[in-house]
């Protein structure tokens, strides 16, 4: 483990909150040159209906838009993260049969990211992107 790995486990160990925990990753997302920071769970309430909890300081407008397009659906980063645990960098590529989602990223100032999501054994799927 390096030395900022071992950093950001202790400095998330010692939170108390959500608020408290998601400051902390904030602080360690600029730390490693990105901009913002989000972090969703898919947890398995109901096989018909997951209940999704995200949390993310992206630009508000951004945000809004990224709601009101209903992108999670059909998000190339989602998809990916649903099926594995390799982490992802963000490009045009990834973005092939979503343009629409990239170009409205992209006229927000979202044009690079790396994503990785997570599983445990009942049932929940995490995925944490720096952008």
């Amino acid at each position: 483990m390096t030395p900022w790995q071992a950093d950001l486990l202790n400095l998330l160990s010692a939170q108390h909150s959500e608020d408290d925990i998601f400051a902390a990753v904030q602080q360690a997302t600029r730390n490693l040159g990105f901009d913002y920071a989000a972090y969703g769970i898919r947890l398995p309430t109901s096989f018909t209906n997951p209940k999704i909890v995200t949390r993310n300081d992206y630009p508000e407008d951004w945000w809004a838009r990224y709601c009101e397009a209903n992108y999670l659906h059909r998000d190339p980063v989602v998809k990916h993260g649903r099926s594995t645990q390799t982490p992802v960098l963000w490009g045009r590529a990834l973005f092939a049969d979503a343009p629409d989602l990239w170009r409205d990223a992209q006229d927000f100032g979202i044009r690079h990211g790396w994503s990785q999501s997570s599983f445990n054994a009942h049932g929940a799927a995490g995925m944490l992107s720096l952008v």
